[in-house]
């Protein structure tokens, strides 16, 4: 296997990863979680590219060696393009947790408001009227349920 060709590959698919991860995390800053699904599905195809690249790289190690020292703009490259994309990864995590959180905090609200107004309308004595017309006594139990997937 051509140690340079791998290089450059593995450069390429840091590269469309990066591109990748910036995208995804403007829309979670955004909160445009349509369009966080499908950059999902294409972050998962090139992580298992990179971690494939990865793994011959660590395989051809003498290889790898010889050349770096022979060309060594190739490791500065790949080192330099592994930093920002560790850099973008860190702040993707943190605008996909950001995003969580305040969807959980609106989620958050509306079971708290909901049932506040099941509360006020079940006051013992002034509740709502059964199927025969007569109110009931018994406040009503609230069931909610959130199904979430970010």
């Amino acid at each position: 296997m051509d140690i340079e060709w791998l290089l450059t590959e593995t450069c390429s698919t840091i590269d469309s990863f990066s591109q990748l991860l910036e995208q995804e995390t403007a829309a979670a800053k955004a909160l445009d979680l349509d369009q966080v699904k499908p950059i999902c599905d294409r972050k998962t195809e090139l992580g298992r590219r990179l971690d494939q690249l990865l793994t011959v790289l660590r395989q051809n190690k003498p290889a790898l060696a010889a050349l770096t020292d022979e060309q060594p703009d190739l490791k500065d490259l790949l080192v330099e393009k592994w930093n920002h994309f560790t850099e973008l990864t860190v702040d993707n995590m943190k605008a996909l947790k950001q995003a969580e959180d305040k969807t959980r905090r609106v989620l958050d609200l509306v079971v708290n408001i909901t049932r506040q107004q099941q509360q006020q309308q079940a006051v013992a004595g002034y509740g709502r009227p059964n199927r025969h017309g007569v109110m009931s006594k018994t406040p009503s139990s609230l069931s909610v349920a959130v199904n979430t997937c970010l």
